[in-house]
C-alpha cells in the first residue's frame, strides 16, 4: 500500500477530482482495501530520441534478419534430408525394387483357361497360371532389343502375388 504524508506527517492525497474537494484526505475517502493506481509519462530527452529510433530500427532489421536465415537453413536441411532418403532408398533393396505390378484384361485369364490350363495336370490351377504369367513375360521382355548394359542377357523370374494365389484359390473351390 502507497502512503503519502504531508508536512504534519497526516496521510493525505491533493488531487482535486479523484478524491473529491482538493481539501480531502485519503483516509476520509479511502480504507485498507484501495488500490491506488498511478500513471507517469515516460519522457525521452530530445537528445537520445534519434539515437532511440535508429537502435529500434536496427533490432528489427536484425530480426528480420535472423528471420530469413532461419527460414533459408531450415529449408537447405529438408533439402539435404530428401537427398539422404533418396540416396538411403536407393542403396536399399526392397521387395518393392523385384516386384512387378501389371493390369490384365479378362479376356487374358479367358485365354488362358482355353488354350494352357490343363485339367488333368497334377500342378494346380494356380501353378499354371504362374507358369504361363512367367513364360508370357520371358517371351516379351527377351524379345526387346538389348540396350548394352549386361554382358549377357538374363531371364526374370516373376513372382505372384498374394492377393492373386488367393483369388484364384477361392475361384478353385
Amino acid at each position: 500500500m502507497v502512503n503519502f504524508y504531508d508536512a504534519s506527517g497526516d496521510v493525505k492525497l491533493y488531487k482535486s477530482g479523484v478524491l473529491g474537494s482538493s481539501n480531502s484526505t485519503v483516509t476520509d475517502n479511502c480504507n485498507e482495501e484501495s488500490t491506488f493506481f498511478i500513471q507517469v509519462a515516460c519522457l525521452v530527452p530530445e537528445n537520445r530520441v534519434y539515437a532511440r529510433k535508429l537502435m529500434g530500427l536496427l533490432i528489427s532489421c536484425l530480426g528480420v534478419l535472423i528471420y530469413c536465415f532461419a527460414l533459408t537453413y531450415f529449408d537447405y536441411i529438408r533439402s539435404i534430408e530428401k537427398n539422404k532418403y533418396l540416396d538411403f532408398d536407393v542403396m536399399t533393396i526392397t521387395a518393392g525394387d523385384y516386384t512387378i505390378e501389371f493390369d490384365m484384361p479378362h479376356h487374358s485369364f479367358d485365354y488362358f483357361k482355353k488354350v494352357y490350363l490343363n485339367d488333368k495336370s497334377p500342378m494346380s490351377e494356380i501353378a499354371q497360371f504362374r507358369l504361363y504369367v512367367q513364360e508370357e513375360l520371358e517371351q516379351r521382355i527377351s524379345s526387346l532389343p538389348d540396350l548394352g548394359f549386361d554382358d549377357e542377357p538374363q531371364v526374370i523370374e516373376q513372382s505372384m502375388a498374394t492377393k492373386m494365389n488367393k483369388f484364384l484359390m477361392r475361384k478353385q473351390k
